[in-house]
This record gives structure tokens, C-alpha cells and sequence, in this order.
């Protein structure tokens, strides 16, 4: 639940909503049972790639499917911004 929370708001920082806001508490919920988010780079579609692959799988409907501690995805983080800055890319 943990790393699914974390997809979650990292998911609304990328895109500036919230993955499963509906009309009311019982269409949210409902979406955040059976819907899948809305693809991130087609709300804002300078997140990269890889970032937004790293927040979909945190928010993975099977759990089997999403990071498996919060540490694995805490390295994929990692991983990511040292690709980046190997890369010559600024990351503040």
C-alpha cells in the first residue's frame, strides 16, 4: 500500500491532478479499484519516459506487478537520476 501511495502523489505531482478524482467518493473509489490512471505524458508530456514508467508500475492495480518495497523503488529513484546526470542533465 505504501508504494502505491507514493505512485500516487507522485503521479499528481507530475501531472497536477490526482490519479482517480471522479464526481463523487464512490466513482473514485470505484476508479481506483478497476480503472487504470490516465497515461502521465498524455496530461503533461514533458515527464520523461522513464520517470513516468517508474510512477505506473508503483501504481500497479496487482500488487505483484508494482515495486516490491518501497527501498526497490527508493533504487529505481536513484538509478533514474543518476542515468540523468551521467547524461550532463542538471538535477537540483
Amino acid at each position: 500500500l505504501i508504494v502505491y501511495s507514493i505512485g500516487a502523489v507522485l503521479y499528481a505531482m507530475l501531472t497536477g491532478k490526482s490519479p482517480f478524482a471522479k464526481a463523487s467518493l464512490l466513482e473514485t473509489l470505484n476508479a481506483v479499484i478497476n480503472e487504470p490512471a490516465e497515461p502521465i505524458r498524455k496530461l503533461n508530456p514533458h515527464v520523461d519516459r522513464e520517470l513516468a514508467a517508474i510512477c505506473m508500475k508503483a501504481m500497479a492495480k496487482n500488487k505483484t506487478q508494482r515495486y516490491a518495497s518501497a527501498g526497490k523503488m527508493a533504487e529505481a529513484l536513484d538509478n533514474y537520476l543518476a542515468r540523468l546526470i551521467n547524461r550532463g542533465h542538471k538535477v537540483a
